[in-house]
Parts: C-alpha cells; structure tokens; sequence
C-alpha cells in the first residue's frame, strides 16, 4: 500500500474541518434565562396581615441561566447577568441583586384585597428581559389578604 503524503495530509484537514462544523453545529443551546417563584406556592392562598393592615410574606425564587451581579457590575450588553426586580400589583417596588429571597411588605391590606407579586429578570441597565415572542421573562403569584385572627 502506498502512502501519499498529500492525501494523509488532506485526510487531516478533513477531520479538522469535521470537527471545526460538528463544533459550530452541535454546540449547545444559549441557555435560556428563567425565573420562578418557589415560595409563597400556589397553595399559599393568602397574605395576612395585622391590625394595622400590614402584611408580610418571605418570597424565595428559583433563577437559571442567569448570574446576579451588583449594579455596575454587571454588562448591560449581556442577557445573562444582571438583577431581578420585584412588583407588587404591577408596581415596581426594587432590585434585587444579592440573592434568591426577599422580604415583601405590603401596607394598607384590607379583607379579601387581590395581590399580585411579579418578579423579572433585568440586565444592569434595568432593561427586562424578554423571549423570543417578546414576553417579559418573569414570574407571578396570586395572594388573597386575609387578616391574621386572635389565637393563631
């Protein structure tokens, strides 16, 4: 058998060339930024509150292909890090940056009042992010506020 050295040498050159498309092909997916509320559940019907109408809850989210960065620290460019931001009944009320849980504090609850937590991620820019249909990539919970009663 007879070797030629400019066929072992474009052998090469086709494997590279494989493995250069197999690379550009097969890379994995962007990962895709989502957030989720993990607590107050579904279940949670309720926020009570005290006899001044102040409730409050402990909020806890769930946050994947997306890293938390302090203001400034972040690159506005990139969809990938930033904050998270907090709404209740679709009023911005703060970034959060530093974790994956908050205190949510809401005054002047009355009985049976509807309330709306929203959370969404934001690049450092506060710019929120948005899929590929154009949606805000966020999460919402529903609460009910209900008044604490005496003995519990």
């Amino acid at each position: 058998m007879c070797h030629h050295p400019r066929s072992e040498e474009t052998l090469r050159l086709g494997h590279v060339l494989a493995a250069m498309v197999c690379m550009g092909a097969c890379a994995p997916p962007d990962p895709i930024q989502e957030i989720d509320i993990l607590f107050p559940t579904p279940e949670d019907d309720f926020l009570f509150f005290d006899d001044e109408g102040i409730g409050s809850t402990l909020l806890v989210v769930d946050i994947d292909g997306f890293t938390l960065l302090p203001e400034g620290d972040a690159d506005p460019s990139l969809e990938t890090e930033g904050h998270w931001h907090l709404f209740v009944n679709g009023v911005y009320q703060r970034a959060i940056s530093d974790g994956f849980t908050t205190l949510v504090e809401v005054r002047g609850l009355t009985e049976g009042q509807e309330l709306s937590i929203s959370v969404a991620l934001a690049r450092d820019d506060h710019q929120e992010l948005r899929d590929e249909e154009g949606n805000p990539i966020q999460s919402t919970i529903e609460l009910t506020a209900a008044p604490v009663t005496a003995g519990e």
